[in-house]
């Protein structure tokens, strides 16, 4: 239904397939002769990191700590922020940021996540808790910046709450 997008390899006299490659082995096992392709002009890399984020976001199954290096290096290479991969690669801000959040896990809690033992959820969760940017028992909620023992203001407003007689909690 839809061709392979391919492009010339630089100095040779084949084509490297950019996205389309399911589509491609599937046509080796049918005995295909040929197979419908679009041509693209020499993509430069940041431009094939794009396209192949895109093609195989559309496929269910993708492998999230792929995809999320696949960002990092959007965003390394590339110079920009996470809210530009997010619309170049037709996603949410939050879509991204929670992919590279994975990256912060450990390698073996990583390969969980890839091997389908650890859920995306409860390894955003993990990552966040690591960074302190979610307090314990939130399910996943950030920590408000106020009423926290980090805070700038949070000794003065526990001794003004021990002057008034606050009860605790309150």
């Amino acid at each position: 239904i839809q061709p392979i997008v391919v492009q010339k390899v630089p100095g040779k006299d084949g084509y490297q397939i950019v996205a389309g490659h399911r589509r491609h082995a599937a046509v080796r096992q049918l005995d295909w002769p040929k197979v419908p392709c679009i041509i693209r002009r020499d993509l430069l890399p940041d431009e094939e990191l794009v396209t192949m984020l895109v093609e195989n976001g559309q496929r269910a199954g993708l492998d999230p700590i792929e995809e999320a290096r696949a960002i990092k290096r959007m965003v390394q290479q590339m110079r920009i922020m996470k809210v530009d991969v997010a619309q170049r690669i037709g996603r949410s801000y939050g879509y991204v940021n929670d992919r590279l959040t994975l990256l912060s896990l450990p390698p073996e809690e990583q390969e969980q996540i890839r091997a389908g033992h650890m859920s995306l959820t409860e390894g955003r969760i993990k990552a966040k808790l690591a960074s302190g940017r979610v307090r314990p028992g939130a399910k996943g909620r950030a920590a408000p910046g106020h009423l926290t023992a980090g805070h700038t203001l949070a000794h003065r407003a526990k001794a003004r709450c021990i002057q008034l007689k606050h009860s605790r909690g309150r």
